[in-house]
């Protein structure tokens, strides 16, 4: 993975973050872009758990992807400097603030290769989650999600490989959330691929994973083909 140099500055809070590219931390539940509100330029986690999450209408917040370290992201709209979704650390975290584009080629050239890698993965997350979520059946919509964050967590060393164990900073109804289902769902989800032997444990945020190609099977994937589409070379190695 691509260093990215920057002095040590540091920063503990829920206020926007703004001025020159810096280091920051967050304690868990932080609240770091409110969606619609200012915002950074990108930023990019060296460790922690991050979730984006969109508010909608009626005031419910839904969790669309999550932030692992070695990831980066850009988080404004398209057409203005603000925010697209919301973002809050999961756990405690450690990220790179970088306000504004200028500031990446300048400042972090480092960065560039990170967000293009990054981007890529997250385009064939989408693909592969997206589907799932349009005709999948509850069991193949968690069995990959598993499968997805426990390769990822394995890339970003937060899993031993192979994976075994999987330690998810989320609720049952924030995994719900990535599913498109209830949280009365997803537990009895867990239920069933527990009854089956495909994982150890209903209750998050701890799961035990006997047998990681088992599950991508469950999920309709194979796990070489998956971890090609979705890690980034330089951590897949």
């Amino acid at each position: 993975m691509t260093a990215i140099g920057l002095t040590q500055r540091s920063g503990t809070g829920d206020e926007p973050v703004t001025g020159d590219p810096m280091r920051r931390s967050f304690a868990t539940g932080a609240q770091i872009a409110v969606e619609g509100g200012p915002s950074c330029h990108a930023i990019c986690v060296e460790s922690g758990w991050l979730g984006l999450s969109k508010t909608m209408k009626d005031g419910k917040t839904l969790i669309v992807d999550l932030l692992m370290p070695g990831d980066a992201a850009r988080l404004r709209m398209a057409g203005a400097e603000r925010a697209l979704c919301d973002l809050r650390s999961l756990t405690q975290s450690h990220v790179i603030c970088i306000p504004e584009p200028h500031d990446i080629a300048a400042r972090l050239p480092g960065l560039t290769e990170r967000l293009k890698a990054s981007e890529h993965a997250a385009r064939a997350r989408w693909a592969e989650r997206m589907p799932r979520l349009g005709w999948a059946a509850a069991d193949r919509r968690i069995a990959y999600l598993l499968v997805e964050l426990a390769l990822r967590a394995e890339a970003a060393g937060l899993a031993s490989s192979p994976v075994r164990h999987l330690s998810l900073p989320l609720t049952q109804a924030q995994l719900g959330e990535m599913a498109g289902l209830s949280a009365v769902h997803v537990c009895r989800t867990l239920q069933a691929l527990c009854a089956e032997g495909l994982i150890g444990g209903t209750f998050l945020p701890g799961l035990d994973v006997p047998s990681l190609p088992d599950l991508a099977a469950r999920a309709g994937t194979e796990i070489d083909d998956l971890r090609r589409k979705i890690i980034p070379e330089d951590r897949s190695e």
